[in-house]
């Protein structure tokens, strides 16, 4: 960056929504999702994580060598906040998605809800990563701009 000056990553609207193939659960922040999802499935790109405007969160995976007592060499392998769209390009899609996701579980007219509403039901309806409720409920449980 030629002015010298850091630009700020864009912040991460909770609750976080992680896709496992057609599972869906809610991770109420970023730190709660790291802790929870597990490195293998971050590598083998099993997890697609949006926040609650559409945003794609991407994850990585990073690894730290060193040694125990000296002798036996370990990689430790952490899960990371790689970035986030700068905007809500994937807005459709995850409502396209939650849409389907809460009609399957008998929401009426899920699928036309705006997609703030449609945040709000599946948050109460998927099983949470981490925090839990409290941790929901304090980060917006699914408030949208």
């Amino acid at each position: 960056m030629a002015s010298g000056h850091a630009r700020s990553a864009p912040a991460i609207e909770p609750p976080l929504l992680v896709w496992e193939d057609a599972d869906l659960s809610v991770a109420a922040t970023p730190e709660a999702l790291v802790r929870t999802v597990p490195p293998a499935l971050v590598q083998h790109g099993a997890v697609v994580v949006h926040d609650a405007r559409g945003c794609r969160v991407l994850l990585a995976v990073e690894r730290t060598r060193g040694r125990w007592l000296r002798v036996v060499r370990r990689v430790r392998e952490r899960v990371v906040v790689a970035g986030v769209d700068a905007a809500p390009v994937h807005g459709d899609l995850l409502a396209a998605r939650l849409g389907a996701w809460l009609d399957a579980r008998g929401v009426r007219g899920a699928r036309a809800l705006p997609l703030c509403e449609q945040v709000k039901r599946a948050a109460a309806l998927a099983p949470r990563r981490g925090g839990g409720i409290a941790a929901l409920a304090r980060h917006g449980g699914g408030r949208s701009t």
